[in-house]
């Protein structure tokens, strides 16, 4: 568990620590965990960029294919998945 998550389950576990310290660590913990999101890349291939894909397949190997680079990051596939999701929605 990276540092920034253990202090996050510390100060939860703590007393001592107040709602606002928790919440304060999440934010911080959450924030370093997005940096590493594909988001660009989603973009691009959802259309943004000017040039979509003609069939909603493609979209989705595009996509998948960025998996590979959120190897082990939870948020990462979460945030992929909902691409797949918003894909299959038009």
């Amino acid at each position: 568990m990276p540092r920034r998550w253990r202090d996050v389950a510390e100060r939860a576990a703590k007393a001592v620590f107040s709602a606002d310290d928790v919440c304060e660590a999440v934010t911080h913990a959450l924030r370093k965990d997005a940096r590493g999101l594909p988001v660009e890349a989603v973009r691009e291939v959802l259309g943004a960029a000017g040039q979509g894909y003609l069939f909603a397949e493609d979209r989705l190997a595009e996509i998948e294919a960025l998996r590979l680079g959120c190897r082990g990051s939870a948020l990462g596939n979460a945030f992929i998945d909902c691409a797949i999701e918003a894909v299959g929605d038009g």
